[in-house]
């Protein structure tokens, strides 16, 4: 038992640091999704309510360029859903089993400083946050077209 304790210790203790802890919403991200957040170009989080417009932009986004064309680079979290019953009802069984879509069924996200009125993107360099930006009618096009820029195929 002892050896066993030993090595579990060495080798988490060896391990790379690969979560962020410096900024309140990486340390967020991280501790929901478990993921490198250095692998990704950006963070989204679409809701489920607020500007209509501004939430289907970002599903289609989501759905028609990102998760139908195989890319990676980005992390989704959807957040404000009740169930999987309706977010699949609303964004397909494809974005509901995809690796880079996250659902929030909690709606840990679905509030300040994560969401307010409008879909957020946070832009990442290294895993670190390089801006932050709402989703909204005046900003959509150029940060959709940032976007596709830190997306891989």
């Amino acid at each position: 038992m002892r050896p066993l304790l030993i090595m579990l210790l060495f080798t988490t203790a060896c391990r790379p640091d690969t979560h962020n802890t410096g900024n309140p919403i990486l340390s967020a991200v991280d501790s929901f999704t478990k993921k490198d957040l250095r692998a990704y170009g950006a963070i989204l989080f679409v809701p489920s309510q607020g500007c209509s417009g501004c939430i289907s932009g970002i599903e289609d986004f989501l759905l028609n360029d990102y998760v139908l064309n195989g890319k990676k680079g980005l992390l989704f979290i959807v957040t404000g859903h009740t169930s999987k019953k309706t977010a699949r009802n609303r964004l397909g069984e494809l974005a509901l089993n995809n690796p880079d879509v996250f659902f929030d069924y909690t709606h840990q996200f679905d509030k300040p400083p994560f969401m307010q009125e409008y879909p957020k993107v946070i832009f990442l360099r290294n895993g670190e946050v390089e801006s932050i930006a709402d989703i909204n009618p005046g900003t959509s096009g150029d940060l959709y077209k940032k976007l596709v820029t830190k997306e891989k195929l």
